[in-house]
């Protein structure tokens, strides 16, 4: 049996909890609304057909705040179907659970339910299938108090006031292939900038929430924060880190932050990182410097050596090979398996496709980005942990190999394009050989420009 001892210091406080951590969600999905918050029928149930011992249960857990109407149900949500009279209201097919949505529940009826639990209400908005224009009716609808046709309708369905809502969602896991209006992370950041700065047109003090990664193992995990985030830069940097730190832990924004500057060389090769200048840099606690630096090292994108700094290593004509190496026989592997069964993963088709918008547009950075994304897709689509960890720390290096060789800028987008559609099509054509063989070809390409590069611009030592 494995033992723990932990230490709890109330006199060590890091900072104030924000009570919005305790929040929860309600979707239109399965019982989790009709039989589940709402039933009629059930003998607690009040006139308003909620269940009132659900909303003692909910009122004793504390929610702070619940985001309504879902989840992967909003990207295809009419909010309009949801107003006026219950018995005039459509019943529609829905697409994300492949149910039927009545409409008995929408924003006042959940409104009401909120106030009985005393819970604060977060509305989500569909930028699946609709956009920016119906994100700002429903927000005149919700929150506007002066007299136009939205408001006048919210008066007329029994709402005087307005609702008030300060938190919003711009829409739902839209990294996600399953997702109605599924996007990449280029064309959603820029829809969600434009609904944003649209929304904050009506009112400027709303807490607006961009849609992160859907969970670790999407092969755009972590690419993806950085690319949407990028319309942002518009913004104050004070609305920036606010909307960031919303959105993830302390510890991760500050190792998202350092491993960012490290693989672009915005932090040197040699740099050397203390602990005491990160927490300084970041205005975090030490402990939570560390951490994150520890996690830098464990990936192999910093050295540390016993009671000395951790450092940015310099990669040398050695470490390519290397790294090359064994990403070709892990990716090479892989694939082989792939072909196998003839399965080609349905993340790397998507990515393929983006991959090509980037070629047309040139648009290297991009392109590089798609490029890893691409190789990642087809070792997660192995689906085994241990596979997944040892490419993902040898990614982590390449990265940093192709930030301190400028590799992105050797690259031929066209041929990269090539290669990844043929590698495709002997994966889809369940020929094994010929799929671990173009595997290997596209690596091993990739690592003789790099190296030949290498010996050009360097004397043993990345300049």
């Amino acid at each position: 049996m494995i033992t723990a001892t932990a230490l709890i210091d109330p006199q060590n406080t890091i900072s104030d909890i924000d009570r919005r951590i305790f929040g929860g969600f309600v979707e239109h999905l399965g019982r989790h609304i009709y039989d589940g918050i709402f039933e009629p029928t059930h003998p607690t149930a009040g006139e308003d057909g909620f269940r009132s011992d659900v909303i003692e249960l909910v009122r004793e857990l504390g929610v702070s705040t619940v985001r309504y109407p879902g989840g992967n149900f909003v990207s295809g949500y009419r909010w309009e179907d949801g107003i006026g009279p219950v018995a005039e209201r459509p019943r529609r097919l829905d697409l994300a659970w492949h149910s039927t949505e009545t409409n008995e529940v929408g924003l006042h009826e959940f409104a009401g339910w909120l106030d009985r639990v005393g819970s604060d209400l977060m509305l989500a908005v569909n930028l699946g299938t609709r956009g920016t224009q119906e994100a700002l009716d429903l927000l005149e609808y919700a929150n506007v108090d002066a007299k136009t046709e939205w408001t006048d309708r919210r008066r007329a369905n029994g709402h005087p006031e307005p609702f008030g809502v300060t938190m919003w969602c711009l829409g739902n896991e839209m990294d996600g292939f399953w997702q109605l209006g599924h996007l990449n992370a280029e064309d959603y950041g820029k829809l969600a900038s434009h609904t944003a700065q649209a929304m904050r047109m009506i009112d400027p003090s709303l807490e607006l929430v961009a849609c992160g990664s859907s969970g670790r193992d999407m092969p755009t995990f972590g690419s993806w924060e950085r690319t949407v985030l990028e319309p942002y830069t518009c913004l104050t940097m004070s609305s920036a880190l606010r909307t960031l730190l919303k959105t993830t832990s302390v510890s991760q924004a500050v190792y998202d932050a350092l491993r960012e500057s490290i693989v672009t060389t915005a932090e040197a090769p040699g740099s050397l990182l203390t602990e005491t200048a990160i927490a300084t840099r970041f205005g975090v606690a030490r402990p939570t410097a560390k951490a994150a630096l520890e996690r830098l090292v464990s990936e192999g994108l910093l050295i540390r050596r016993p009671h000395h700094a951790a450092q940015v290593p310099q990669l040398t004509r050695d470490d390519i090979q290397d790294l090359y190496t064994n990403r070709a026989t892990l990716e090479e592997a892989a694939v082989r398996n792939l072909a196998f069964d003839g399965t080609v993963p349905t993340e790397a088709l998507i990515i393929h496709r983006q991959l090509i918008e980037h070629v047309r547009d040139d648009n290297r950075p991009a392109l590089a980005r798609a490029d890893l994304d691409f190789h990642r897709a087809l070792v997660l689509a192995q689906h085994s942990p241990r596979l997944a960890k040892m490419h993902g720390l040898l990614m982590g290096e390449i990265e940093l190999c192709i930030g301190q060789v400028q590799s992105h800028r050797l690259m031929r987008p066209d041929d990269i394009a090539e290669q990844h559609q043929g590698i495709l099509d002997a994966v889809a054509a369940g020929t094994m050989p010929l799929a671990g063989r173009l595997t290997r070809e596209h690596i091993t390409t990739a690592r003789d420009r790099l190296l030949e590069h290498f010996d050009e611009t360097t004397e043993g030592s990345v300049p």
